[in-house]
């Protein structure tokens, strides 16, 4: 007999099967014809005057690989496939080039995984006498064993062999992580020059005091200090800049293209019912433009401690990229430094400029804000996770006497029923816990991080957290709680008990919540569907060359902290039912060989990154292996405990201290040198290479900046070729027929294109910290 959450897996896997085809199919047909989604690291090159912001600190532009995937079907996978490890690291950087290890890396895993439980957990669970469970691949989970069986003892010996699986696989994680880290930290970019000071004394604020404590420790090692300054007024007035700017072009562009000739008005009084009070809209906006150019001027020149005022925070770069790593890892008491908090900054556009303006106090109110919103998101979650479970749970419900409506659709097929009940809940799961998700993570970067590093590692982590209860935890509670409602009604107390029958059964749940995951999620990575549909909405919305050059770069950022969480979480969960419900396993190898395959070509064509972390969130990814590890053993012995299986639950403990001692050691052996590098190692290039003189002034706090050096203000924005959007779809045509005789669409170029100019300018991505400065 098969369940209903077996029909329902059924449906997970044929509906997702046909979505992600019907996906790949648009994306093979359209990728071509729409080289600003699919091909937009190379396509940028071609507007590098408009996008002048993403040069790096050294002036380099976003690089691109030199052979580009031509027309025809599988041409991208194969293209795609082809480039190896160093040509990413290389080109795309030490973030992409980690992720990918890290998908990779799990692959191997779970392969090995798979082949062990399933060659001998499911023949012990398949064959186990009195077939407890109901049927379908209930049968193939420790759910079929009874109560206080020896068959548990094969359970245990399996669980024995993974967790030393698993700690020979975090050491080699930990071992190839740091070997990028060094490289990464021998870099000679400013990354590796440059330290956040915080928790400056006010009798020691002044750039010239910093300096002089840190040459006391490293004489002559100071190339710079930058402190930091905290201006609303300033910020409010770069705003009224923008937006005068913004309605000015609007203004222009109504002229060069309305039909009647007339030039829009302005109405400088509440009252449009009539021209009283109007101006010249283009002229109007055209003088706000100037007056706030000039306010903002002015103050700069004046530097008005009322308007412009000295924050707690400076940053301090050095002459060597050892003299930095050794600053970051002082702690010298009873000098001025031992009140500062000293930490690694990455380059200019990643310095988190909220995080550097707030004091020890208000980053303490932001954080326990932050927690406060996960706990009232995690209550409120509660009865929604319920609900959700309840349809995984109808024919229970059906038993009792307020529900018992259900068995009018319980009656239904059992298509129907495989539908409710097997595929809606792990779908509806997903959907649902976008939106808390995006509300945590956007509370978790108000915090108080120098950079933006450190920001979306705190971001990535909560967003796990929030996962693990909302998609995890509370569906094992609740789907218990559901289950056994009846009988749970007459006596709370037996949760626990129920607890032991109920977590093995929930294992279908999450192979459907795998499988939805995989081929749901990946077809729309690989399709950008999203991208097709919001940039032609821009198309008509927006008129003005420098809206269109914002809508062009919508959704092209690579999100790490959405993908990186997200894996994290499918992880943990296969992790903990992987001798549970062995062919949880072979979902996972196909859920990451597919990420793996769709997010390698959208990292190296389709998105990109406007800085550069060295690759920092992979050692979050060694962390939650070792927590899953911790859960899994937890749960295997009070799963088995329950059952009355008290041997192996037992012996299975003895699994925590191996675990508890790796973790130790990692963390210490390679959890520093991670972080900060060893720079007499690995890259044969000198520690005491010297900073580039343009580092220092690229800090300047981006109030200060003059209008003249950001590069969104610059006038005239030039535009994108006035045929770019009408062409798209006459290029869309000719794409459908190539596609048939398989015509080559683009040239493979021999040369990556030069980066940049010899002389490295100033900083041109100011404007987006600027904005990031306001919008807080």
């Amino acid at each position: 007999m098969v369940d209903s959450a077996t029909v329902g897996l059924i449906y997970s896997a044929v509906i997702g099967i046909v979505v992600f085809l019907i996906f790949w199919v648009l994306f093979e047909l359209l990728r071509c014809s729409r080289p600003h989604i699919f091909q937009f690291r190379k396509w940028i090159q071609d507007y590098e005057e408009n996008f002048k912001e993403f040069r790096d600190e050294n002036g380099e532009f976003v690089s691109y690989l030199p052979n580009q995937p031509p027309r025809g079907w599988f041409k991208w996978f194969s293209t795609s496939m082809k480039v190896t490890d160093h040509e990413i690291q290389q080109y795309i950087g030490y973030d992409a080039s980690l992720y990918l290890m890290s998908l990779w890396n799990k692959i191997i895993f779970f392969s090995i995984l798979a082949g062990i439980t399933c060659i001998i957990l499911i023949p012990v669970y398949a064959t186990a006498p009195g077939q407890k469970a109901a049927g379908g691949v209930a049968l193939l989970s420790m759910s079929n064993l009874e109560t206080g069986s020896a068959r548990f003892w094969a359970t245990f010996i399996v669980d024995f062999v993974l967790a030393y699986i698993s700690i020979i696989y975090a050491l080699i994680e930990c071992r190839s992580y740091v070997k990028r880290r060094e490289q990464f930290r021998a870099e000679n970019i400013a990354a590796n020059y440059a330290v956040s000071v915080m928790d400056l004394r006010k009798d020691r604020n002044t750039a010239e005091l910093v300096r002089e404590d840190f040459e006391k420790v490293l004489p002559g090692e100071v190339d710079g200090v930058q402190l930091t300054y905290g201006s609303a007024y300033l910020r409010k007035r770069f705003n009224l800049y923008r937006a005068a700017q913004n309605q000015k072009e609007i203004a222009q562009y109504q002229i060069d293209n309305g039909k009647d000739g007339k030039r829009p008005r302005h109405h400088t009084v509440p009252c449009t019912c009539c021209c009283t009070g109007t101006v010249d809209s283009q002229e109007y906006w055209s003088e706000q433009q100037a007056k706030r150019g000039e306010e903002i001027e002015t103050e700069q020149e004046k530097m008005d401690p009322k308007l412009v005022k000295p924050c707690d925070s400076a940053i301090v770069v050095f002459k060597t990229k050892k003299a930095a790593s050794v600053a970051a890892q002082t702690k010298l008491f009873g000098m001025p430094l031992d009140s500062y908090t000293i930490m690694r900054l990455q380059a200019f556009k990643s310095v988190h400029w909220h995080g550097m303006r707030l004091s020890y106090f208000a980053g303490l109110g932001f954080s326990i804000n932050l927690w406060v919103w996960l706990a009232v998101i995690l209550i409120l979650w509660v009865p929604i996770t319920t609900a959700i479970m309840s349809l995984a749970n109808l024919e229970t419900l059906a038993e009792i006497d307020a529900f018992s409506w259900l068995a009018d659709i319980l009656s239904a097929s059992e298509a129907v029923k495989g539908l409710i009940e097997g595929f809606l809940p792990p779908v509806i799961t997903i959907v649902l816990a976008l939106l808390p998700a995006i509300l945590i993570v956007m509370f978790a970067g108000l915090e108080r991080h120098p950079s933006l590093e450190l920001a979306q590692n705190k971001q990535r982590t909560m967003r796990f957290i929030f996962l693990f209860f909302a998609s995890f935890l509370y569906v094992v509670l609740a789907g218990t709680a559901l289950e056994y409602l009846d009988i749970l009604i007459q006596d709370p107390t037996q949760i626990v008990s129920f607890l032991a029958k109920a977590i093995p059964e929930q294992a279908t749940f999450f192979l459907n919540y795998v499988l939805t995951a995989c081929f749901i999620g990946n077809a729309l990575a690989l399709s950008q569907v999203v991208r097709m549909i919001v940039i032609p909405l821009f198309k008509k919305l927006f008129k003005t060359p420098r809206q269109r050059k914002g809508a062009q770069t919508f959704g092209a950022l690579f999100n790490y902290v959405v993908f990186y969480s997200t894996t994290g979480l499918l992880s943990t969960i296969t992790i903990i039912y992987s001798s549970m419900a062995p062919l949880i396993n072979v979902f996972a190898v196909i859920y990451f060989l597919l990420t793996y395959v769709v997010q390698k070509h959208n990292l190296i064509y389709t998105h990109y990154c406007n800085y550069e972390h060295g690759g920092s969130m992979f050692w979050g990814n060694v962390q939650w292996n070792f927590v899953a590890l911790y859960l899994k053993t937890l749960t295997m012995c009070g799963v088995m405990g329950l059952n009355e299986a008290i041997g192996p639950a037992i012996v299975s403990a003895i699994n925590l201290i191996p675990l508890l001692v790796m973790h130790v050691y990692v963390n210490k052996r390679y959890g520093t040198v991670g972080w900060h590098g060893s720079l007499e190692m690995g890259s044969g290039k000198p520690a005491r290479e010297e900073v580039n003189p343009n580092y220092v002034p690229q800090y300047k706090t981006p109030e200060l900046w003059k209008i003249s050096d950001v590069p969104l203000l610059k006038e005239p924005m030039d535009d994108l070729e006035t045929e770019f959007y009408d062409a798209e779809e006459g290029a869309l045509k000719d794409d459908l027929e190539s596609q048939k005789i398989g015509e080559p669409e683009f040239e493979v170029v021999e040369e990556q294109p030069a980066g940049g100019e010899e002389a490295v300018a100033m900083p041109e991505e100011v404007d987006a910290n600027v904005e990031q400065t306001t919008s807080v």
